[in-house]
């Protein structure tokens, strides 16, 4: 049974993007996707090893001629087979458990980055008035300067 804590699924919404020193990068395409992205990985990979392991129960059937699992002659292989499969299951249905939080996680991040973008294209704008006015008040004080000694503007 595979189990991703909340911790760790945190780790991989939040460091999917980590830079090589392990700092986080937040930016939107790097982070979280790709933690989402590699549990939905997990998920497709153990779906594929159930079906395969499916595809094997059915033909050591075939070859021992019994289908029913508590006849005394049931292939071990196969027992052991439907055991794997079912472990693969049960591991995909808490994966796919674990994918909504870590979609919710990515959700709030996504809405957390975009309040972060905003404040900071409201800052720029603030800066970019402060120093066009300071810009103006320069250009007015060069302005009065030359209207005070007589020169021509």
């Amino acid at each position: 049974m595979l189990t991703l804590s909340g911790h760790h699924l945190r780790h991989i919404v939040r460091n999917a993007g980590a830079s090589p020193r392990g700092e986080p990068v937040w930016s939107p395409v790097k982070t979280g996707t790709s933690g989402v992205s590699q549990i939905e990985g997990m998920i497709a990979d153990f779906q594929r090893m159930a079906v395969e392991l499916e595809r094997e129960i059915q033909s050591e059937q075939e070859r021992a001629g019994i289908n029913d699992p508590a006849h005394f002659a049931y292939p071990t292989y196969a027992k052991a087979a439907i055991q794997r499969r079912e472990n693969l299951t049960r591991s995909a249905d808490e994966l796919r458990i674990q994918l909504e939080e870590a979609k919710s996680l990515l959700s709030d991040a996504f809405e957390e980055l975009k309040k972060v973008e905003l404040l900071d294209e409201r800052d720029q704008a603030r800066e970019r008035a402060e120093e066009s006015s300071r810009e103006q008040a320069d250009l007015d004080s060069i302005g009065l300067m030359r209207a005070r000694l007589g020169a021509p503007a």
